[in-house]
Order: C-alpha cells, then structure tokens, then sequence
C-alpha cells in the first residue's frame, strides 16, 4: 500500500509533492463506540467522486471493540486495528 498525497501543492501534476497512486484505502474516523449503515454514507460519496481511482478498501475507523458487517463493502475497524493494518504495511 502506498500513501497518496491528494494535495496539490503548486507544484503541477507528477511535481516532487505528488505520488500516484496504485493503492488507495480510503479511511474515515467516527468518535462513536457504536458505527451503524448510515455511517458509510462519506465513505461510500467519495467511491463515486474518485472516479478512476476507486479505493481498494473502506475503513471506518471507530472507537468500539465489536465491529459490525456492512453490505455496502465498509469495513468497520476498532481503530487499533486501523493502527495495526497501517503499521504493517
């Protein structure tokens, strides 16, 4: 996995502060001990406005232990975990 910096720094496409990306995983943080389906709703936004590059995977990042199963292709994570599968890679 790689870290895309999806700003644009003035210094054009391809500059020093641009990578491309190969892998995206899209992450977002929920202060939340419980996350519900109507928490992917961002998440699932952004899919549909990165056109060519969709993310590999959806973490939604919350403070619980339990994490729930979405249909939608969100993966709920403890953010430990979310920690864990950063460090790894």
């Amino acid at each position: 996995m790689e870290t895309v910096d999806l700003s644009d720094r003035g210094e054009g496409r391809g500059g020093p502060g641009r990578r491309e990306a190969r892998d995206v995983v899209a992450i977002e943080i929920k202060p939340g001990r419980q996350v519900t389906p109507a928490d992917t709703r961002g998440l699932l936004s952004l899919t549909g406005m990165m056109r060519q590059r969709r993310p590999l995977a959806l973490w939604l990042a919350f403070r619980g232990e339990c994490a729930p199963r979405f249909d939608s292709g969100v993966e709920a994570l403890p953010v430990l975990e979310v920690l864990r599968r950063l460090a790894a890679e």
